[in-house]
């Protein structure tokens, strides 16, 4: 098997070296959503509906995540355990049901798609017609197309085992520039609203997962591949489970919680204007929860490998500069957002003034 570098590396270097493109690689998932909403809320008259559209069905994509970073993390802990160890067999196990789970995942949010995305928006609307169609639209495209963000999380975490942290960062990169570039010419120039926002960003996550799957094929010489791999073991999915079981379940608790609020501020005045300001700094605040699930990728991958080891002072200064890490990025994190929050704040504000002016007016559609 192929020396993997996280058996000799010093581990403070192995931590930053790891750890910065995980960082980058999860805060890069948060940015879909921000920038779909910078996009969609600056779309004049139907910018305010819009941006309620897509705090409704936010939840769900919430949702998506937590079952793929739970899932993912349990991949980690138990891919890198056994390359720690020189299991080959188990590490192309692993591989293979974690393929399979990703399949059965995909399944239910296609099943969701289909059947319960106008239900799920309806409940938060309050019976307004136009944000109801609007985020039906957006939440059953996302959903069906889900396969790209659910692939990607499996594939991520493969190149990230083996300690090809750059090379999942680079796939990621390329799906959030690709959501960029489309976001804009699907909602302006084609004038597609909503739902040209929904394919930017699964168009976007399915380029992240093409590039990832090129990468591990290419790359990934410690994990052998095979249909044989694929068959579900219960065993092997019972193992990543006890690891990710509660992770799922954690991250999952954030989508039930804003489901909630929605609720909430629902029934008060001004709920238009209160569930639209909430959803927007939610999905701002996901950039900072998304660095730190990003260094809790590192330490998990790093920690995992040296138990399988047997290696006691590697795992205790994984700990350590774990730790270190998590306070430095932290506090930096906290300056930007004291340093950009009124940039940021105006940046999803354009679409009151232009609504109210009524002279906002979309180029005719060159994609029609």
């Amino acid at each position: 098997m192929t020396q993997n570098k996280m058996r000799s590396k010093p581990i403070h270097r192995l931590m930053w070296q790891m750890g910065l493109p995980m960082i980058v690689s999860m805060v890069l998932q948060s940015v879909y959503n921000i920038v779909d909403t910078a996009f969609v809320i600056n779309m004049g008259e139907d910018g305010i509906a819009g941006n309620l559209a897509l705090t409704y069905a936010f939840p769900i994509q919430l949702l998506i995540i937590a079952v793929g970073v739970g899932t993912g993390i349990g991949i980690n802990a138990l891919l890198s355990k056994s390359l720690g160890e020189g299991d080959g067999q188990t590490v192309n196990r692993v591989a293979g049901n974690s393929i399979f789970l990703a399949v059965c995942i995909y399944a239910v949010f296609l099943i969701f798609g289909l059947f319960g995305s106008r239900l799920f928006i309806s409940i938060q609307a309050s019976g307004d017609e136009k944000v109801i169609e609007m985020g039906t639209q957006y939440l059953s495209i996302c959903t069906c197309a889900s396969f790209g963000a659910i692939g990607y999380t499996i594939f991520e975490r493969f190149l990230q085992a083996t300690g090809k942290t750059l090379y999942s960062t680079i796939a990621q990169i390329s799906g959030a520039l690709t959501n960029i570039v489309l976001d804009y010419v699907f909602i302006f120039p084609c004038g597609w609203g909503v739902a040209g926002a929904a394919w930017a960003t699964v168009i976007g996550q399915v380029v992240s997962l093409a590039v990832a799957m090129t990468f591990h094929y290419a790359a990934n010489k410690e994990i052998g591949s095979g249909l044989r791999y694929l068959a579900p073991d219960a065993g092997i999915i019972g193992g990543i489970y006890r690891v990710g079981l509660t992770a799922a379940i954690m991250q999952g608790l954030l989508s039930v919680m804003m489901f909630g609020v929605n609720l909430i501020l629902g029934t008060a005045e001004q709920a238009d204007l209160l569930q639209g300001a909430f959803g927007v700094y939610y999905k701002i605040m996901q950039f900072a929860l998304f660095a730190a699930f990003g260094i809790s990728n590192t330490i998990i991958t790093v920690l995992s490998f040296n138990y399988g080891l047997k290696d006691k002072a590697r795992m205790k200064d994984c700990i350590k500069y774990g730790l270190m890490i998590s306070i430095t990025v932290s506090l930096a994190i906290t300056a930007l957002f004291e340093a950009f929050a009124s940039p940021l704040s105006r940046l999803f504000g354009l679409s009151t003034a232009r609504a109210e002016k009524s002279s906002y007016a979309l180029s005719p559609s060159p994609c029609a």
